[in-house]
């Protein structure tokens, strides 16, 4: 899934012969995260989940599925 702001990169997708018919789009903003790496390089990771949020249960398993097939 990705947010209102992500068409470009379904475009770019399909455009470069990737599968996207999985791929749906929601009224939020796309996901976003940030990485903090300190100078022994341990990181920090801040998820802010927007679109993903949007995904549920049902959606995962019925499109997922056919990995296993």
């Amino acid at each position: 899934m990705v947010g209102s702001d992500g068409g470009w990169l379904v475009e770019k997708l399909t455009f470069l012969g990737a599968e996207t018919r999985y791929i749906t789009t929601s009224d939020c903003p796309t996901r976003h995260t940030i990485i903090q790496v300190d100078h022994k390089g341990k990181n920090s990771i801040l998820l802010h989940a927007e679109a993903n949020k949007e995904i549920p249960r049902k959606y995962s398993t019925d499109n997922l599925s056919h990995l296993y097939q």
